[in-house]
């Protein structure tokens, strides 16, 4: 879902961005379960990927490292 956002909207505010990660990115990874206990350390990282991929996406955050 990342890619679609990325390849068809130009503007890359942050406004921009967050509304359509909630609307379109946190529903689908909401609905899993393993999400909200994650007990294995691959689950974590699958996370913790789509969230740094989305902050990428954002021009005035995109070169800060993720945890900044």
């Amino acid at each position: 879902m990342l890619r679609v956002i990325k390849r068809n909207f130009t503007d890359r505010s942050k406004e921009i961005i967050m509304a359509l990660y909630k609307n379109f990115v946190r529903p689908h990874s909401e609905y899993y379960a393993p999400i909200w206990s994650l007990y294995y350390r691959k689950d974590n990282e699958v996370v913790e990927g789509v969230q740094r991929h989305a902050t990428k996406l954002i021009d005035s955050v995109r070169n800060l490292h993720y945890k900044e």
